[in-house]
């Protein structure tokens, strides 16, 4: 009898941990997220569970303006977490932008795999605000198959694609498509820009200080490939013709690096 009951207390205990491992609410994961990104993502509305749930996924960075990703569905994968990892699925769909991305979090870093993003090129004017001069339109899509965040910087590529790229200043719809490839080696990140098809030629390398500036320098050409009295207005914008059309395109800008909070620094 004491031996059948020590098993039922057991038995009960067990059952009654699981419940609660189960019914772990949403909001722990909204909480994890605020708190690893220092406030930058936020998620609101949340329904659900830790491991399967709903919310609104809205990104403060990288100014205060939020910036909603709409709604948004995760999926937790419990067989990571004795491995001291946090897999999360992500899908979120908005008026303007879609994601889908598989996320795994620990604790010294953000890994993101699978990850593909689109959304309106005007968005870009929330990330970089003299973009609103340009009055950019098109789609803009970034995909990453292996992104590793943490203190020490930015590890692996990512590619930025501008498909159908217009501007408000031109009569020319579209400009054309352009490519920009990011190569995270930690505290710094190379850029590349490349045209891929269209009537203006975009090109340039840049530099992206991560960890110590936030700065960001890009240098490059611009000129047409064709209908350059119609792309006239707009090269202009960018400077005094070199000859043959073509322009130096030069900027700087501070964009800081989203770190990892102090607690889960190394």
């Amino acid at each position: 009898m004491k031996k059948s009951w020590f098993g039922y207390l057991f038995l009960g205990v067990a059952a009654y941990l699981i419940f609660l491992v189960v019914s772990v609410p949403a909001t722990w994961l909204s909480w994890g997220l605020a708190r690893i990104t220092h406030g930058a993502v936020d998620l609101n509305e949340e329904r659900g569970s830790l491991w399967v749930g709903h919310g609104r996924l809205v990104v403060f960075y990288p100014q205060s303006t939020p910036q909603d990703l709409g709604q948004t569905e995760w999926r937790v994968n419990p067989l990571w977490l004795p491995l001291g990892r946090l897999q999360v699925s992500l899908k979120a769909t908005s008026s303007q932008s879609d994601l889908a991305a598989a996320v795994g979090v620990t604790p010294r870093r953000i890994v993101l795999q699978r990850s593909h993003i689109s959304a309106d090129a005007n968005m870009a004017s929330a990330f970089y605000a003299p973009a609103r001069l340009l009055a950019p339109k098109g789609r803009l899509r970034f995909s990453a198959d292996d992104l590793t965040l943490d203190t020490n910087g930015l590890h692996g590529n990512a590619v930025i694609t501008w498909e159908g790229a217009s501007s408000g200043l031109s009569s020319v719809q579209p400009l054309g498509d352009y490519r920009i490839d990011i190569s995270g080696t930690g505290a710094e990140a190379a850029l590349k820009l490349t045209t891929l098809r269209g009537d203006l030629q975009l090109a340039g390398t840049g530099r992206w200080q991560l960890l110590e500036t936030g700065n960001l320098q890009f240098n490059g050409i611009a000129r047409p490939r064709a209908r350059g009295q119609e792309l006239q207005s707009l090269l202009n914008l960018f400077g005094r013709d070199q000859g043959g059309g073509r322009r130096t395109l030069r900027f700087r800008t501070r964009l800081p690096f989203l770190p990892l909070t102090s607690s889960t620094s190394s």
